[in-house]
């Protein structure tokens, strides 16, 4: 930018959730699921081995999630 000036803006996507039942909200970091924290996507609770992430601070008691848009899905 310093250079030549030109700037654009992130698309909205880039922080979205892909697939799940949040309508492609954003990852909330901390999560709770089933008791424990995380601070980042996880792949617990999957046999797939997809990274996921809650899209509220509580996936217990929320159960609002998607595939994290940069690997997973």
């Amino acid at each position: 930018y310093d250079r030549d000036k030109s700037f654009g803006f992130c698309p909205e996507t880039a922080m979205s959730t892909v697939g799940g039942n949040a309508e492609g909200s954003p990852c909330v970091f901390p999560f709770t699921f089933l008791g424990d924290t995380y601070e980042s996507c996880t792949t617990s609770g999957r046999s797939d081995g997809k990274m996921w992430c809650a899209a509220s601070k509580s996936y217990d008691d929320d159960r609002k999630w998607g595939f994290c848009p940069d690997q997973g899905y």
